[in-house]
């Protein structure tokens, strides 16, 4: 294991950091904004090249690492923390429990605490001594890997460095805790070629802005992560770092006048060359921007063995499978393999996303993720019309908000169900109820609705509170019908969502035979167990045993407009 003392010594000095970080807080903020991110931005098609288009571009980044590594509620570690714009978003927009950020540089960790969120501390303080007093959920490092590995290293030496960072942060996490990286890699170019000396843009970098930094290459840094973290997402946005160099010089420009009286024109000119530099990198690719996620393992790899990039030697003379193992595997039968593959007959990993794809199967998303299948059953009840509009359909649906009260009889043997039946008045108002099932005893209650009474709303906008006017509807009539039923003892809410026929709707849509359609319009849940089975049927068969004719989606009363609505049954 390599020793912190080495480890430190291997990376940018802090004397090399400040000489970057410490220039002017205000010739930053010139550039940078009022939030202060000095990152790449997270670009949209539309955005413009003002200050208001950098500044939605900085947060669309910062909220996307917030989402991707889940900080509500949540202790996170943020290492190269800047400013502390990152840790200051994920506080007050997220819902962040509590943050630590890392820096070498006193001028950013003084301004970061200024920001003034106390669930958040900054600590001047190298990530190779850094000894948590408890696990994080999640650990970000946005643009920070360049500064870990110094430009006098070899290749071996910057993996070395790598392995130890990532084997810390996994140690730093909870179980199944995520890490983001924004990274900055070398792309285009060797790692010879990035050296000082080779050139006038290697020579501003590393010896006028970022003296004694180096990116890694993305084969460097999988060599480090792949040990202790899975994979999650991976992106390459090289020309978002474009833009974002290019709003750094719009802004720039606008007060260059302000800038050369905070530094002097000398620095001046240096930073502008590094900006129009900057540009141009990520425009021919020397240079990429990697936004990746990552999970820490629940082990690390037991198989994984140290490679150092001096281990790759020349690739021999590639050798093939023969002609007759590949016979073995793909001439097996073509209609064996139409079975699953389909009519594209196409044997490779498909890409899914949150879109339906057409066919005569059905798409749906969860969590992020997709699934394809033959049929899909849709069940949402209040919900049902709002999943329809994706098919640019509906139907003639009502929903309605009910509830039903549960009284406290003075004797409850009085409502067994030996005493007293399920009751349904048939009337207008309709109103129903049970006996209690609880073998007599003190805690038994009676049940009891107004059927169809309730106000008119939606599956989002429904109240959970009890409508007083409705209860007191339904005690005067349950006194006189029931004498001593007692006192409401408490009221529950529900939701019907009824047909103007006020009957079941089950089978599949006319215009996408593939999607079939459940609906209990009511008075589902005592038809639960045949409902399901009928659903089933047609979601596994295309069929039932059942005649479900009366409750086609294409019936009159669903397909006809004005029908007459009827909801007493």
């Amino acid at each position: 294991m390599t020793s912190s003392a080495r480890l430190a010594a291997m990376g940018t000095s802090p004397r090399a950091i400040m000489h970057h970080y410490d220039l002017s807080d205000d010739f930053f903020r010139i550039w940078l904004g009022p939030e202060m991110v000095y990152s790449c931005g997270w670009w949209d098609a539309a955005d413009g090249q003002d200050a208001l288009a950098l500044a939605r571009a900085q947060r669309r980044k910062l909220d996307f690492f917030a989402d991707r590594l889940g900080v509500a509620g949540g202790r996170v570690l943020d290492v190269g923390c800047g400013w502390g714009a990152l840790l200051d978003r994920f506080a007050r927009v997220h819902g962040m429990a509590s943050g630590v950020g890392l820096t070498l540089s006193p001028a950013q960790a003084d301004y970061a605490a200024r920001r003034l969120a106390p669930q958040i501390s900054y600590s001047v303080q190298n990530w190779v001594d850094h000894e948590p007093g408890q696990l994080y959920d999640a650990i970000t490092c946005i643009e920070a890997t360049e500064h870990f590995a110094s430009d006098t290293l070899s290749p071996d030496e910057k993996v070395e460095v790598y392995r130890a960072f990532f084997e810390r942060a996994a140690s730093w996490l909870q179980p199944g805790g995520r890490m983001g990286l924004q990274l900055i890699c070398l792309d285009n170019v060797s790692h010879a070629g990035s050296r000082a000396g080779r050139g006038p843009f290697s020579d501003l970098i590393l010896r006028d802005i970022f003296p004694e930094s180096m990116p890694a290459s993305l084969s460097e840094l999988v060599l480090g992560w792949e040990t202790h973290f899975e994979l999650a997402e991976f992106l390459d946005h090289p020309s978002h770092y474009q833009r974002t160099f290019r709003a750094w010089t719009l802004a720039y420009r606008e007060q260059e006048a302000l800038a050369q009286s905070l530094v002097g024109p000398g620095t001046c000119r240096t930073w502008a060359r590094y900006f129009a530099a900057g540009e141009a990198a990520f425009r021919i690719r020397e240079h990429s921007l990697y936004r990746v996620i990552l999970t820490k393992r629940p082990e690390p790899k037991s198989w994984a063995i140290v490679v150092r990039p001096s281990d790759i030697q020349e690739a021999p003379d590639p050798v093939s499978a023969s002609a007759a193992a590949v016979r073995s595997h793909y001439d097996v039968s073509n209609s064996f393999y139409a079975l699953w593959l389909g009519p594209s007959m196409m044997y490779s990993s498909g890409m899914w996303d949150g879109a339906g794809t057409g066919g005569t199967g059905g798409t749906g998303g969860a969590a992020g993720r997709s699934f394809r299948a033959r049929r899909v059953v849709l069940t949402a009840d209040a919900w049902t019309n709002e999943l329809l509009a994706h098919l640019g359909t509906s139907l003639p649906l009502t929903v309605t908000r009910e509830q039903v009260t549960y009284f406290a009889p003075t004797d409850p043997t009085a409502f067994g169900p030996d005493r007293l039946p399920v009751w349904i008045w048939m009337d207008d108002p309709s109103f129903y109820g049970f006996p209690t099932y609880a073998e007599g005893g003190n805690g038994a209650l009676v049940k009891a609705g107004q059927d169809c009474g309730g106000a008119v709303t939606t599956g989002d906008e429904r109240s959970f509170d009890p409508d007083p006017d409705a209860l007191g509807l339904l005690s005067s009539f349950a006194e006189q019908l029931l004498p001593g039923l007692g006192a409401p003892a408490r009221t529950v809410t529900c939701l019907y969502t009824l047909t103007p026929d006020r009957d079941f709707v089950a089978g599949p849509l006319p215009a996408y035979p593939s999607v079939l359609v459940g609906l209990g319009a009511g008075h589902g849940f005592k038809f639960a167990p045949t409902f399901g089975r009928v659903l089933c049927d047609l979601a596994l068969d295309g069929a039932t045993s059942s005649d479900i004719a009366a409750f086609a989606v294409d019936r009159p009363a669903l397909a006809e407009a004005g029908h007459p609505v009827s909801w007493l049954v």
